[in-house]
């Protein structure tokens, strides 16, 4: 069974602090799956995502429900369809995670002007405050993460490597 591993952030979100279970997690490099490649990317999304919801605490969303705001606000509006095309997540997680959203005012919903069967998802003005309180917590975070994996040129160099990896492994 795999250990949990979470990334703690201290509140001015500068300094990473990574734990296992009450201790420093280990070095993969003596261990056989330290190069399978789907055992690292998703250790690494799971310490990241944790990570990134620790961020998010204070302003009430989830890394998941932040990614979805995103989505819809860069649409402007949008079927719940695309956006499980887009974020390639399964329309019934997709719909899942739009109640909460929807109860907290932050979107609302609409019939399709061209196909009455469908619904269109837009953000309400409380979703934009929202998403924005959401999106400057990330940066934070994301500029401390940044920081620890040695600067831009290294964030650029994991972002464009994980993109082809998830690129290759639509096969």
């Amino acid at each position: 069974m795999a250990s949990d591993h979470v990334i703690r952030a201290n509140a001015a979100m500068t300094e990473l602090h990574y734990f296992e279970r009450g201790s420093e997690p280990r070095d993969l490099a003596g261990l056989t799956i330290a190069n399978d490649l789907c055992f690292v990317v998703q250790r690494a999304n799971r310490i990241i995502s944790r990570g990134s919801d620790t961020a998010l605490r204070s302003t009430g969303l989830t890394t998941e429900q932040t990614l979805l705001l995103s989505a819809i606000a860069q649409a402007g509006s949008v079927r719940a369809a695309e956006l499980s095309r887009d974020l390639v997540v399964d329309a019934t997680t997709i719909t899942a995670n739009l109640k909460p959203l929807i109860r907290e005012g932050w979107i609302c919903t609409s019939v399709d002007v061209n196909d009455g069967r469908a619904r269109r998802i837009s953000l309400t003005k409380a979703g934009i405050e929202r998403l924005e309180m959401a999106i400057k917590h990330l940066q934070q975070y994301e500029r401390a993460l940044t920081e620890r994996i040695g600067g831009e040129t290294n964030r650029h160099a994991v972002c464009d490597t994980l993109d082809k990896v998830a690129i290759a492994g639509r096969l």
